[in-house]
């Protein structure tokens, strides 16, 4: 188990456990195979009964101790999730992870492009061309370049972000 998995379940389970829990689970493996099974179901059941005591009396003390974990930010979220993915999963969540980047460099170099835009447009009345008239004249527009690098599943992926 990697060491940031490691650190956030020991802490969650450090709070929402007990020690008579703890014991009980390192015990387990010693009982009777039989008998297995319906003490881990007991295990289980201490574990719930104790996680809804735990939220019923200090519920503050989850969020705060929580709170630093909280993120808006999708792609630490799917960082979050991909340790726990097989790796067929993961190389999904590699793919989207490099989507949201290539769209938030599209959304950069889209912004950067804008001022250029509008300049064109002014030179075009100026002198009769613009840079984006000639980029499109040459056939050589950035963002075609780039979408034709594309796989098709990356452009149906670009696209579902783009409307979102």
């Amino acid at each position: 188990m990697s060491d940031m998995k490691q650190e956030f379940v020991s802490e969650f389970d450090e709070m929402t456990t007990t020690d008579r829990i703890r014991m009980l689970k390192s015990a387990l493996p010693y009982v009777e195979i039989s008998m297995q099974k319906y003490m881990a179901i007991y295990i289980k059941l201490l574990e719930l009964m104790y996680i809804i005591s735990y939220f019923r009396n200090e519920p503050q003390k989850f969020a705060a101790r929580f709170s630093k974990c909280k993120s808006n930010d999708p792609r630490e979220v799917m960082k979050g999730l991909k340790k726990y993915c097989s790796k067929s999963e993961q190389a999904s969540v590699d793919q989207i992870l490099q989507m949201m980047q290539a769209f938030e460099m599209y959304q950069k170099y889209s912004a950067f492009l804008q001022p250029f835009a509008s300049m064109g447009n002014d030179s075009e009345n100026a002198d009769g061309a613009s840079a984006a008239g000639s980029a499109s004249a040459s056939g050589k527009d950035p963002l075609s370049s780039l979408m034709g690098m594309l796989s098709p599943e990356q452009l149906k992926m670009f696209e579902m972000f783009k409307e979102m």
